[in-house]
């Protein structure tokens, strides 16, 4: 008589799951850590890491402008990281593989990054990154916030009690400015804007004002306001209805939804007399109480595929997709808890913690299947995680 077990077929079953899961691991092919695919960003140099497999030599990092890596350069690693210096602008590929006994292992996966210059997209009216002001320290009173563009289009402000404060290392490392509520920073000279960017967090719910911009015609005025869940343009003769696009973002430290980046677009440059970024117009408008990091506008009205690529730099800068870095090596049970933050479609951090408990020394892998950042849904929920546990040793 034939008695199926379903807890002994149900144990064999996993048993093929994790061979099929880890097989790459096993026989040698590299998990690519950082930096994430598509990774976007400005500098002329980036930083590379990867797990080791346990029994390598040395590794092979090879990268290229193509997938095909028909003409790679080619870097040989001792260890599971690196800096590549003299990047210049354009689209990136690179792959890893790890040598052993003098033989190559397979290929990892191909991951893509790109590095940009903004001033490729259009002319920009307007660049502040307040990470410009970080030597200033801490705690700062700020009375100006220069422009990086070639327009010199600053923003000042000169009276004491109107200051923004310099928070520094605020956001994944980022600095950005405090505005209480009473804060301000103004340019009320001359200006013309078409694109319009902005990274920035909102500590206290109402219609706040971020950013606006004065016409020479009678008060019309771009609002870059957060009224209750959605962006509002103001008046729809500025930025034309449905023009403004909000991307919620989620970071592991804070309230979901607060960190918001916004870009909105004209068809045609739009003449401006002045410029300021946390403004009071009436009473159902107030100044913002938050933070701003980072603010672009161009003259020019960028394409899609370039509004893309500066949402995607200042999505990786600000709200990158979750790492957990290198795999992690135990000994004498000097740690033998994980912690690991557990959600699912949720917008709410609430949810209970794994935990997996380590009764033996070794070597641990950890391989994150999901990841959160922003999403260009205007109903953006936070999305995670299925991670997988792998012991090497």
């Amino acid at each position: 008589m034939f008695v199926f077990d379903l807890k002994e077929w149900g144990a064999k079953l996993c048993a093929l799951m994790l061979m099929f899961l880890f097989a790459s691991n096993l026989s040698g092919q590299v998990d690519l850590v950082l930096p994430h695919n598509n990774y976007t960003f400005l500098a002329d140099s980036a930083s590379f890491e990867w797990n080791e497999t346990g029994n390598e030599d040395y590794f092979e990092l090879q990268l290229d402008n193509t997938n095909a890596f028909l003409a790679p350069n080619a870097y040989i690693v001792y260890g599971s990281d690196t800096v590549i210096n003299s990047l210049i602008v354009g689209q990136y590929y690179w792959r890893v593989r790890s040598f052993a006994s003098g033989q190559p292992n397979a290929w990892s996966t191909v991951r893509g990054f790109r590095r940009i210059n903004l001033s490729d997209f259009g002319t920009l009216g307007l660049w502040t990154n307040a990470n410009d002001l970080t030597p200033l320290g801490n705690g700062a009173v700020i009375d100006g916030w220069n422009d990086n563009s070639s327009n010199n289009y600053n923003l000042i402000q000169t009276t004491e009690s109107f200051k923004p404060i310099l928070i520094t290392n605020s956001l994944n490392g980022n600095s950005a400015l405090d505005f209480d509520g009473t804060t301000q920073l103004t340019n009320s000279t001359a200006n013309t804007i078409a694109t319009h960017f902005a990274f920035f967090y909102r500590s206290v719910a109402g219609n706040s004002i971020i950013s606006a911009l004065t016409t020479a015609s009678t008060n019309p005025r771009f609002f870059n306001v957060i009224l209750s869940s959605q962006i509002s343009t103001g008046f729809s003769t500025t930025f034309p209805a449905g023009s403004v696009w909000k991307n919620l973002t989620t970071n592991l430290s804070s309230p979901v939804n607060t960190y918001n980046l916004t870009a909105g677009v004209r068809t045609t440059p739009l003449a401006i007399t002045s410029f300021a970024l946390s403004p009071l117009h009436t009473s159902s408008y107030v100044r913002l109480t938050g933070r701003i990091y980072e603010i672009i506008f161009y003259q020019t009205t960028l394409s899609n595929s370039d509004i893309d690529a500066v949402e995607d730099y200042m999505r990786f800068k600000y709200s990158p997709p979750v790492s957990l870095g290198k795999d992690i090596t135990i000994q004498n049970h000097f740690s033998n808890l994980f912690v690991v933050q557990r959600a699912n479609n949720s917008n709410d951090y609430g949810e209970p913690k794994w935990y997996l408990l380590v009764t033996s020394n070794g070597c641990f892998g950890i391989s994150v299947q999901g990841y959160c950042g922003c999403d260009l849904s205007a109903n953006s929920k936070s999305k995670f995680y299925l991670i997988l546990f792998r012991r090497f040793s």
